[in-house]
């Protein structure tokens, strides 16, 4: 029997240095690559990276900063050798074997690279040639998510766009703590609706062969953290109330987010408001809603304000919602915008105006059991709802009316 021959041993290696001549604009020096191969040694045309030549060590032969540049350019480097390595143990065996075949091979792969494009760039060209399968609400989220990405890579990276191969598990999370510290999504949830958009896209990516494993294969969200949530005061709201906001578009957020610091509703209870839901009780208007204990319904009276503002929407369609409350993200945005231009700086979601309605109304001299049947919240006891006062409720709310002022009602502008 004939005895395999062994797998022929070569030296290789690959070293990376700087070219001689900065360039005296940013200092940055370019990497040269040089290949060695048993006794031959070559270098490559071009690495296409440049590295500032003060934090640069030819013994480590990496960039010695902590920064978010200088660790993509490291990680540039690393994918550089473990390209050409991953090259040269694919021919190691091979009779022809040389410089010249692992730079051939190399430079073949980076044509082929450059042929396919970037991040940023592909997540716009998806989105545009999937508008109708994506549809109208989720083509604004996609959008939102690709444009914030591109935000990030050109503040952080100083770059128009990045490699399919830059992005790693760190450069995600780095992104999730851009947009919660930096641009101020602090909700998990909406951080978390938001990232997944993002995977999609590189999902997407994945399936049509622009990268081969997904950035995402074990990428785990930051835990949410605890946080107090600064309420709104009366003097916050009496602000918001006499802001010129000078757009539709917010006046309409505005008044839907004022009506729940007015009734303490949710976003989802706002939204699905229609005018079955309004009733006369003892010659006042109610809000009447559904409530999680069976046959027990919550009232909830409607206060000259916020009265005003079903009033200024008011249509002739009876199945049309009572107010114009748009999507929770695009309401979010529109929220952080008004209290910029209110000069309030304080997080403003639907969340704390429910929790600022309880606190004021607390504080005015409304009872927990008035609160909790107009709140809808459970207790271990269903006798609270069952015992439902609505002269009581309605004195508590007077004393809430009283203590937020009096103010113009919302649709005094359409009766100028």
């Amino acid at each position: 029997m004939t005895p395999k021959s062994s797998s022929p041993m070569h030296e290789f290696k690959v070293k990376f240095y700087l070219r001689a001549k900065d360039n005296l604009r940013t200092g940055y020096r370019s990497v040269l690559v040089r290949i060695y191969l048993d006794h031959q040694r070559d270098n490559l045309t071009s690495s296409h990276i440049a590295v500032p030549a003060d934090a640069w060590n030819a013994n480590t032969e990496r960039v010695m900063l902590r920064t978010p540049i200088a660790r993509l350019m490291n990680r540039r480097l690393d994918n550089l050798r473990k390209t050409i390595t991953d090259i040269y143990h694919l021919h190691a065996e091979d009779d022809h074997l040389s410089i010249a075949l692992i730079k051939q091979t190399y430079q073949s792969q980076v044509e082929s690279k450059m042929a396919k494009p970037s991040v940023c760039t592909f997540f716009e060209s998806y989105i545009k040639e999937n508008e109708e399968v994506i549809g109208v609400d989720n083509r604004y989220r996609f959008t939102q998510i690709a444009t914030l990405f591109k935000q990030y890579v050109v503040e952080t990276y100083q770059a128009k766009d990045i490699d399919f191969e830059d992005i790693d598990l760190q450069m995600l999370e780095e992104f999730e703590t851009y947009l919660r510290e930096r641009l101020g999504y602090t909700h998990h949830r909406t951080l978390k609706n938001m990232l997944r958009f993002l995977q999609t896209l590189f999902g997407a990516a994945q399936e049509l062969g622009m990268v081969a494993h997904s950035p995402f294969k074990n990428y785990r969200p930051c835990p949410s953290r605890t946080a107090t949530t600064d309420l709104l005061t009366v003097e916050d709201i009496k602000r918001m109330k006499k802001a010129a906001l000078g757009t539709k578009r917010l006046d309409k957020v505005r008044d839907c987010f004022l009506f729940s610091c007015y009734t303490g509703l949710s976003y989802k209870e706002v939204r699905l408001l229609s005018r079955t839901m309004l009733t006369k009780l003892n010659g006042k208007d109610w809000l009447v809603l559904g409530n999680g204990i069976k046959d027990v319904p919550r009232y909830i009276p409607l206060l000259p304000y916020p009265a005003s503002i079903i009033k200024k929407y008011a249509t002739d369609d009876d199945e049309a919602p009572l107010l114009p409350l748009i999507s929770q993200q695009k309401t979010n945005q529109y929220l952080k915008e008004i209290g910029e231009l209110c000069g309030i700086g304080k997080s403003l979601t639907f969340r704390v105006a429910t929790q600022s309605f309880m606190k004021i109304a607390l504080s005015s001299g409304a009872s927990v059991d008035s609160l909790t049947h107009m709140l809808g919240q459970h207790l271990r006891r269903a006798s609270t709802f069952s015992n439902f006062s609505p002269e009581r409720i309605e004195e508590e709310m007077t004393l809430f009316a009283a203590k937020m002022g009096r103010d113009p009602p919302a649709d005094d502008d359409i009766k100028k």
